[in-house]
């Protein structure tokens, strides 16, 4: 959410209806960008989540078939 109203109720509002995040302006530049390094450092997070529990299901899936057999 960007907007010029930084009162606590439109924040409120805001993330009540949904938004994430909440940046006032005049936007601080330095600001937006560690926001930005932060969520693309959780995205990164979640994709190796993501790819170690892939992997777990396919552990899981090779050693049922071994124990199967």
């Amino acid at each position: 959410m960007l907007t010029g109203d930084t009162t606590t109720g439109a924040k409120r509002a805001a993330l009540e209806a949904g938004a994430t995040d909440f940046l006032a302006k005049p936007l601080d530049e330095v600001e937006v960008l560690l926001r930005i390094k932060n969520l693309l450092h959780a995205h990164s997070l979640y994709r190796q989540c993501q790819t170690y529990s892939h992997g777990l299901e396919q552990l899981v899936e090779k050693r049922t078939t071994e124990l199967q057999q």
